[in-house]
């Protein structure tokens, strides 16, 4: 079956506005892969996450998916943290066929597609969540929840870590700092209507929050006067390496 030109520049939209929501989300999430399960556990409502330590720097890999009943695809990459406020990420396709690549350095953003030309941006004037120190990220989250569970110590790799999961409408993340200034109209508005729910898991000995998975949740709706259908969008990050003092980053122009 053959797609008309209309329908391919919709899906070309759709998948740009998306990837934009994305970029956009990596800025605003805490940074940390889901845990092997040995069986499901019954979790119990909280008011308040333990107290983390924060890491100074880290390497970290990340899988990313969005499904949808129009486009199905999955990116996997990895990148680096340095305290407090620098990240590199890049993520390509399971074909290599697209490579995009974020460096955020101070409020400085650097972005490119395809080993092209680096862009300069500032989020200047424009706070996000994953500028603040974890312990603060973490507070923002459970304050603003609007629900948060435990589902008790589970193994994460050879570490027991107990497993917290928070839901946040995006109305509410929406409301940190000049968040909905950093977006664009459509992002902030397909974030406003959508779900967000953090999985997070918070070693009880050392206080380090070792993984996390957000999934977020977007209804169907309309974009530039075209219909998008609903969409889900998640992402695995693991951290490793940490504290390691040879992580360094620079800027790439």
């Amino acid at each position: 079956m053959t797609t008309s030109i209309g329908q391919w520049a919709r899906l070309v939209a759709w998948r740009r506005i998306t990837w934009s929501l994305v970029l956009a989300l990596l800025l605003l999430i805490c940074l940390p892969m889901p845990a092997a399960l040995a069986s499901e556990p019954v979790p119990h409502s909280v008011s308040t996450l333990p107290a983390v330590t924060p890491f100074s720097r880290a390497r970290f890999t990340i899988l990313y998916t969005i499904n949808s009943s129009v486009i199905s695809t999955s990116l996997y990459g990895g990148g680096t943290y340095i305290a407090p406020d620098q990240v590199s990420i890049w993520l390509t396709n399971t074909a290599n066929t697209h490579w995009n690549e974020l460096i955020q350095i101070g409020t400085t953003t650097y972005t490119r597609t395809n080993h092209g030309t680096w862009q300069k941006g500032s989020t200047a004037g424009s706070p996000m969540i994953g500028t603040l120190p974890i312990a603060e990220q973490l507070a923002w989250l459970a304050h603003n929840a609007n629900g948060m569970l435990s589902y008790g110590n589970e193994l994460v790799g050879d570490q027991t870590a107990t497993h917290y999961q928070i839901w946040l409408s995006g109305s509410k993340l929406l409301t940190l700092g000049n968040t909905a200034a950093a977006l664009s109209s459509t992002a902030r508005s397909l974030l406003a209507s959508s779900t967000i729910k953090y999985d997070l898991w918070i070693t009880p000995t050392t206080g380090y929050l070792i993984q996390q998975n957000v999934v977020v949740s977007i209804p169907a709706g309309t974009m530039n006067s075209v219909s998008s259908p609903a969409v889900t969008v998640s992402y695995l990050i693991t951290f490793s390496d940490l504290n390691d003092p040879q992580i360094t980053l620079s800027a790439p122009i």
